[in-house]
C-alpha cells in the first residue's frame, strides 16, 4: 500500500526473503527482490517508475552499487539507494554520497535483522512523502480489519457497505433488516473511526478489506 516501489538486492537468500516479507507486512507491496546484480541495469530500467528506492548490500556479485549506479544515472535513472552492509570503507561510502543518490546507510553488524529492516522500512517511508499517508492508511486498515472481525457476519457485511458510503435505506432493504439497526451500526462505525477519517478514506479502507471477512 505504501506508494514506493522497492528494488531489493541481497545475496544472502534468508535475509532477502526476511527483508521482503517485513517490507510487505509494513505496506510496501511492490517489491522486486534479487540475490545478484546480473543485468541489474536492464532490470531496473524496465521496471523503474517514480517513486522507487533501491535497498542493496554493498558487497554483492557481480556488480556492487559503485559500478551499477553511475551507469543508471547516465541513463537518467537517478534512483535513491539505501546501502545495507557489513564493513564498508569510508572512502567507498563517501564516493557513493558524492556521485550517486545515496539516501542512507545501515550496518548489518551487531543488530538483529528485524531491528535493521525495521529502521530501513521507516526510513523508506520518510523518504517518500506520499508513502507516509499510504502507510498510515495501511496501519488504520489493520485496526479496522481487527475491529470488524469481532462482529457477526451480517453486521460485517453492513459495516462494509457503510464504508462504501451506501445509503442506509438501501442497505436495510437489501439486507432485510430494520433501518434503525443500520443507523446504529453507522453511528458505531463513525465513533470508532472518529472525525479525522474523511469519507474518501472510508472508501479506501473498504477496498482494502479481504473478501473472506465481509462475504
Amino acid at each position: 500500500m505504501a506508494s514506493a516501489q522497492i528494488f531489493l538486492f541481497e545475496n544472502d537468500i534468508s535475509l532477502l526473503e526476511y527483508y521482503g516479507k517485513y517490507l510487505k507486512a509494513n505496506g510496501f507491496d511492490e517489491i522486486l527482490a534479487l540475490s545478484d546484480t546480473k543485468s541489474i541495469i536492464e532490470t531496473v530500467a524496465r521496471a523503474y517508475k517514480k517513486p522507487s528506492i533501491i535497498i542493496s548490500d554493498y558487497y554483492i556479485d557481480p556488480s556492487p552499487p559503485s559500478r551499477y549506479l553511475p551507469e543508471m544515472r547516465r541513463r537518467g535513472i537517478n534512483i535513491p539507494i539505501i546501502i545495507v552492509s557489513g564493513g564498508i570503507a569510508y572512502d567507498d561510502l563517501n564516493s557513493l554520497a558524492l556521485n550517486c543518490n545515496l539516501a542512507g546507510f545501515f550496518s548489518k553488524g551487531g543488530a538483529e535483522p528485524r531491528t535493521t529492516i525495521g529502521k530501513i522500512s521507516q526510513h523508506c517511508i520518510d523518504l517518500v512523502p506520499d508513502a507516509i499517508d499510504a502507510y498510515r492508511l495501511y496501519q488504520t486498515n489493520l485496526v479496522v480489519k481487527t475491529w470488524i472481525s469481532s462482529f457477526k457476519p451480517l453486521e460485517r457485511q453492513i459495516l462494509f457497505r457503510l464504508l462504501c458510503l451506501e445509503e442506509v435505506k438501501r442497505i436495510a432493504a437489501e439486507e432485510s433488516i430494520g433501518s434503525s439497526t443500520v443507523y446504529d451500526l453507522r453511528k458505531t462505525l463513525g465513533e470508532f473511526l472518529g472525525p479525522k477519517i474523511d469519507p474518501e478514506t472510508w472508501s479506501a479502507l473498504a477496498k482494502m478489506l479481504p473478501d473472506d471477512l465481509i462475504l
